[in-house]
């Protein structure tokens, strides 16, 4: 604890608030994750419809893309919570949702074997991902949402 407190006395404050915003979305994820039905907080992911990207645009706000993914990683590594796919989907839609930077989701499946049915999630700006860029290409895109 006493590492963190110094590491965060060295970053700026946006930083340290994107940190704290992370650690806050994260909590909140997890929880609905666990607790609630799918259908309740998958308005928070956007509507299910096209998506409306200016490549110009996500180059210029580059800065802010990054920023969020580095806080959502710090936030994963210092809670004690998983923070799988889907909850690191929903937390980067609201922390760029913020930020007013375009997002879509996207929900995939593999199916491995006779009976195994595998789920992924994962987000991306424009053509670039921020997260779930290793496991996306194992899985057939189901459903998107866009925000």
């Amino acid at each position: 604890m006493k590492n963190l407190l110094y590491k965060i006395g060295k970053i700026s404050f946006r930083d340290c608030f994107l940190f704290a915003e992370a650690c806050c979305y994260l909590i909140i994820a997890s929880f609905a994750k666990e607790y609630l039905p799918f259908h309740w907080y998958v308005f928070l992911l956007g509507k299910q419809e096209g998506y409306n990207s200016d490549k110009e645009s996500v180059e210029i706000i580059n800065k802010s893309i990054k920023d969020c993914q580095i806080a959502l990683f710090r936030a994963r590594r210092y809670l004690p919570l998983e923070g799988k796919c889907l909850v690191r989907t929903i937390v980067g839609t609201l922390m760029l949702r913020r930020q007013g930077i375009p997002s879509r989701a996207f929900f995939g499946v593999d199916k491995e074997g006779d009976k195994l049915l595998k789920a992924h999630a994962w987000l991306k700006v424009g053509e670039h991902f921020f997260t779930g860029k290793k496991e996306e290409r194992f899985y057939k895109v189901i459903t998107t949402f866009s925000r």
